[in-house]
C-alpha cells in the first residue's frame, strides 16, 4: 500500500515537473519571438526612415482619439497601399505629405473631377469634417486592421529606456540562461559517462571474483 502511494506521488510530481518545463519553454520562446518582432520594427523603421512595413503593409501608431470608438489612441493601424481611384466613401485612409505627421480619418466624400481626384475626411469622434480636401497623391493607403494598445509598446521600445528594458536586458537574460543550460547539459553528460564507466568496471551478474588463496602447509617435527 505504501509503495502504491509513493508511486502515485512520484507520478504526480513528474507530471507537474513536465508541465512546468513546457510552460517555461513556452514563455521563453514567446519572449524570444516578442524581442524578434520588436527588433524587426525598430531597425526597419530606422533603416527605411519611415513607417515600418510587414508583408507590404505599413504600420502606423495612433496618437490621437479622433477615430474613437473605431480605434483609440495607442492603437496600431495596418495600412495597405491602394490606388486612390479605388477608395470609396466609408473607407478609413491614412494621408499626409511625405515626411509630415500623417492623419488617419474616414472618407466622407469623393471628389472626382477628371485628373484632380480628392477626398473629404472626418474623424469618427469629430462633429465636423476636416478642413480642406485630401489630394490623391497624399494618400498613404487604406486601413485594413487596427490593434489596440500595441502602439504604446512600439512607441516605448523606440526610446532609450524601452531599448534597455525590452531588448537589451531580456537579451542578456536569455544568453545567461542558455549558458547555464549548456553547462548543466555538459555536467549531465559527464555524469552519465562516469556511471557508464563504473558499470563497465563491475563484473557481470552471476559471476563473482574469488580472492587468491594461498595454501599454507605446516609441518610438525615429530
Amino acid at each position: 500500500m505504501e509503495r502504491r502511494i509513493k508511486s502515485v506521488k512520484t507520478r504526480r510530481k513528474s507530471i507537474i515537473v513536465a508541465a512546468l518545463r513546457v510552460l517555461g519553454n513556452a514563455v521563453f520562446y514567446l519572449l524570444l519571438l516578442t524581442m524578434a518582432v520588436l527588433l524587426f520594427f525598430l531597425f526597419q523603421s530606422r533603416l527605411a526612415g519611415g513607417a515600418p512595413q510587414i508583408f507590404g503593409h505599413q504600420v502606423y501608431i495612433v496618437y490621437g482619439g479622433s477615430m474613437s470608438p473605431t480605434f483609440e489612441a495607442g492603437s496600431v493601424v495596418i495600412v495597405q497601399p491602394v490606388d486612390p481611384a479605388d477608395i470609396k466613401v466609408g473607407d478609413i485612409i491614412t494621408f499626409g505629405e511625405e515626411g509630415s505627421v500623417y492623419t488617419t480619418h474616414r472618407v466622407t466624400q469623393v471628389h472626382d473631377s477628371g485628373s484632380n481626384l480628392s477626398f473629404t475626411t472626418r474623424g469618427d469622434a469629430n462633429e465636423v469634417e476636416d478642413p480642406g480636401v485630401v489630394a490623391a497623391d497624399e494618400v498613404r493607403g487604406r486601413v485594413v486592421a487596427a490593434v489596440p494598445y500595441l502602439g504604446y509598446l512600439l512607441d516605448f521600445v523606440r526610446s532609450k529606456n524601452g531599448l534597455l528594458f525590452l531588448i537589451i536586458i531580456p537579451g542578456l537574460v536569455i544568453i545567461v540562461l542558455e549558458v547555464i543550460k549548456i553547462f548543466r547539459i555538459s555536467a549531465e553528460m559527464q555524469r552519465d559517462e562516469e556511471e557508464k564507466r563504473k558499470k563497465q568496471e563491475q563484473p557481470p551478474d552471476g559471476e563473482a571474483t574469488m580472492p587468491d588463496l594461498e595454501t599454507t602447509i605446516t609441518t610438525f617435527d615429530e
